[in-house]
């Protein structure tokens, strides 16, 4: 897992999540947004990957934030 937003924050990786965390924060002055889901279709599509940065990137703006992680891809 690469946590580019914390330990590289100048790299262009992490500009783009926190351009991806304004845009949402634009969308929340708009609407109470209180949660987030990032889903896709099938398994290694970088959904651990997307969700940790963009939670680091709205830690580091000062948003409260809580990070829940579940993995269904062979309910059984």
């Amino acid at each position: 897992m690469h946590l580019v937003s914390h330990f590289a924050p100048k790299t262009m990786i992490a500009e783009s999540f926190r351009a991806l965390r304004t845009n949402i924060q634009f969308k929340a002055d708009e609407k109470k947004i209180k949660t987030i889901a990032i889903t896709s279709t099938s398994p290694q599509e970088g959904k651990t990957l997307v969700s940790v940065n963009l939670s680091i990137s709205m830690a580091q703006a000062g948003l409260k934030t809580l990070l829940v992680a579940r993995i269904c891809e062979n309910p059984r």
